[in-house]
């Protein structure tokens, strides 16, 4: 029989469906509006919220940080051989600002993470990696 589906089939698209209906539905699906808070306003961080609001101009995007001015990265050897003054790699956020992006410089920001099932408390003798780089880990007789 040509066209005819194999049991295979019906038992991925089975798992596709079922793997789907488990995911969470992401907010945009239930008419909230999308929004990104990028945190650190370096030239990654500066440069990923002005994307992110010019390519989608709906996205609420934020940009947390705690500094009125930032250093730019590139052209910096010029500073360094003397050829460029360090005040022409610093700016503000105003640019930033004028792409709608909504900027908040505050030195005491506190980010906590909302109420998650996901999100366990760490158990006390969980620090391995404290551990290693303490140079606790290993047999005692190692040692």
């Amino acid at each position: 029989m040509t066209g005819a589906h194999s049991r295979r089939d019906v038992l991925k698209a089975a798992t596709a469906g079922a793997a789907a209906a488990m995911l969470p539905m992401p907010a945009l699906a239930q008419n909230a509006p999308a929004r990104v808070v990028v945190v650190g306003g370096g030239f990654s961080g500066a440069t990923c919220a002005r994307m992110l609001k010019r390519l989608d101009p709906s996205i609420a995007v934020t940009l947390v940080e705690a500094n009125q001015t930032f250093t730019a990265c590139p052209f910096s050897n010029e500073v360094i051989a003397g050829l460029r003054d360090i005040k022409a790699q610093q700016f503000d956020y105003k640019k930033i600002a004028d792409d709608k992006v909504v900027v908040a410089v505050d030195d005491d920001v506190e980010i906590e993470p909302a109420d998650d099932p996901f999100l366990e408390e760490e158990e006390e003798d969980s620090d391995d990696v404290g551990d290693l780089i303490d140079g606790e880990i290993g047999d005692e007789e190692e040692r």
